[in-house]
């Protein structure tokens, strides 16, 4: 089903929050995939990595690997993720938000599934990094001139690839 969809001001919430202490118990870095068509709350795609290496990757019962898996990372592998998901703190949420408001008042735009794509990222230095954006896989394309979506797409592929290969070792939880 193919909907018209503008970019809303509330659908792209982006902070840049001040200098937080990590706990362990709070994760360093989540990614969501969230689908908006799916009615209810099962409709996400979520990894989350903490500094310790503890990892959790969960996918919605709709979805053929369905399920909560749990595992440890090695510290090389930690660093190959930080290293990844890095960018997001160059990412500036005023000029992003400003340049995605001129794309929604300049064009009506059609979009066949406007999911979310939600990253939280609390680097080395304790900056936590919070992005909330439309499906950058479906915006990028039709806002060029907003690079940072391309840049948050090619980041997207990069973890789902990532995630891909880590659940090679890793089974369901009950």
């Amino acid at each position: 089903m193919r909907c018209t969809a503008i970019i809303l001001a509330g659908l792209l919430v982006l902070a840049s929050g001040p200098a937080q202490s990590a706990s362990s118990e709070e994760p360093a870095f989540v990614y969501q995939r969230i689908h908006a068509l799916v009615a209810h709350h099962d409709n996400r795609i979520t990894l989350r990595v903490w500094e310790d290496g503890r990892l959790e990757i969960r996918f919605p019962a709709y979805t053929p690997r369905a399920g909560l898996y749990r595992g440890r990372l090695e510290q090389a592998e930690v660093e190959t993720l930080e290293q990844m998901v890095s960018m997001l703190a160059g990412i500036q949420p005023d000029p992003l938000f400003t340049r995605l408001n001129q794309v929604r008042s300049s064009a009506l735009i059609e979009v066949a599934d406007a999911d979310i794509v939600r990253f939280i990222h609390t680097g080395p230095d304790r900056q936590t990094v919070e992005l909330r954006t439309p499906a950058p896989d479906a915006w990028s394309s039709l806002a060029p001139e907003v690079g940072e979506l391309r840049e948050l797409e090619q980041l997207e592929k990069n973890l789902r690839a990532w995630m891909d290969q880590q659940m090679k070792g890793l089974e369901r939880q009950p």
